[in-house]
């Protein structure tokens, strides 16, 4: 198969009339397999612009050499990247540590031997990120010792809370296997702070919708308002057919009157959730009531634009895609974010100059931090917690 999608570039290629960008061409291939994890790179250099970075600023940093192990040809390709797009971009092309299969490699350097997941943010679409904003990574100072990378940035804040529990969206009848996800979904929005961190004029449902997008659905970013509408009669939709199903089994079975229903157990934190909507919020639980019963009772209102199946298809889909080896967390200034599945309590959110996304890093004992991944924080994607900040009051920190 990787033979057949190499052979697939090259034809490309040809009609293109000239080579293409290294920096696409290890994205475009990094789901193929090699039986030699230094081929995935060597592969690909016949092919490459040399006329463009990183050949044209570093020439000679990336040649075949089967003497270099496989961590070290990585690491050497990764640092050689960030020096010549001199910036912190490729950060995000890092996957979630447990699918690591290259033995000590740096955490801030990519396994190309294996997929990439999650995917970066960047690949979601529209959105161009910015959380950085004006601050810079000083490349001259970026990689001074063998597996160390030196950045400068701030620490915006420090995980407290977070749903490791998997998601299945189709899994809203017969099986329970997503109710613990959406049950702890419900209690980490309860949790947040009737105001969000920054003034953003969002409600709870409102915070929660668009981090679990990534605020962004088919390719639209910021998303439309109109997906929070979607996302309101999802969950109603789901819970009633939760109902639905345990009625009509129970109409067949024994009943258990002092057995709580799963039904119940669903509604309940979630219900906790829609009762602190601000006065005039579309997502209050009087609002869930009406919506539920007339679900139940198959009055809802018609769209004759499309059907309900189509429109919770497409948000269904973006929810996996958006989640896709992502967990949901808070943290301890009430932001809501959704990180790298090795993420963990006490992880910190920091901004690094010129990085486009936030990242998740993990405090060592010697005062070196671990690349956890990138990450979506909802309120701090473009600048917003950057404003006030001066390149020289970075801290300059190393990443191991």
């Amino acid at each position: 198969m990787a033979a057949v999608y190499l052979e697939s570039t090259r034809a490309g290629i040809a009609r293109l009339g000239h080579k293409a960008w290294f920096y696409y061409l290890f994205q475009a291939h990094r789901h193929c397999l090699a039986s030699d994890p230094r081929d995935k790179i060597y592969a690909l250099l016949g092919i490459a612009w040399k006329e463009r970075p990183p050949f044209s600023t570093h020439p000679g940093a990336i040649v075949p050499d089967y003497e270099v192990s496989g961590r070290e040809l990585y690491t050497n390709v990764a640092k050689t990247m960030l020096l010549s797009r001199k910036d912190l971009r490729y950060l995000s092309h890092v996957q979630d540590a447990s699918f690591t299969a290259i033995d000590e490699l740096p955490s801030w350097v990519p396994d190309y031997s294996v997929e990439l997941r999650p995917a970066p943010l960047s690949m979601r679409g529209g959105p161009s990120w910015k959380a950085s904003g004006h601050l810079s990574w000083n490349h001259q100072l970026g990689y001074q010792e063998p597996g160390l990378l030196n950045v400068s940035g701030f620490q915006v804040d420090t995980i407290v809370d977070a749903i490791h529990e998997k998601l299945d969206p189709n899994d809203f009848q017969e099986s329970e296997s997503s109710d613990p996800y959406w049950i702890n979904v419900f209690e980490l929005t309860r949790a947040l702070n009737d105001i969000y961190p920054g003034q953003i004029p969002e409600s709870r449902v409102g915070v929660l919708w668009r981090t679990l997008l990534t605020d962004t659905y088919n390719n639209q970013h910021p998303a439309p308002n109109s997906c929070g509408n979607i996302f309101f009669e999802y969950m109603t939709r789901a819970l009633a057919r939760i109902f639905d199903f345990e009625e009509r089994v129970q109409a067949h079975e024994a009943s258990e009157p002092l057995r709580e229903k799963r039904w119940q157990k669903m509604i309940r934190p979630w219900q906790g959730v829609l009762e602190l909507e601000p006065e005039g919020s579309p997502f209050s639980f009087e609002n869930f009531e009406d919506l539920f019963i007339a679900a139940i009772e198959r009055q809802a209102p018609p769209r004759p634009d499309i059907g309900y199946r189509d429109l919770f298809s497409d948000f269904e889909r973006e929810l996996r895609y958006s989640g896709n080896a992502r967990c949901l967390f808070r943290t301890a200034r009430g932001y809501l974010g959704i990180g790298a599945l090795s993420l963990q309590t006490d992880d910190e959110i920091w901004i690094l100059g010129g990085a486009d996304t936030p990242v998740i890093l993990r405090k060592q004992v010697y005062g070196s931090h671990r690349l956890i991944g990138e990450t979506y924080v909802h309120g701090i994607m473009h600048g917003e917690a950057v404003r006030s900040i001066t390149q020289e009051q970075l801290q300059q920190i190393s990443l191991q």
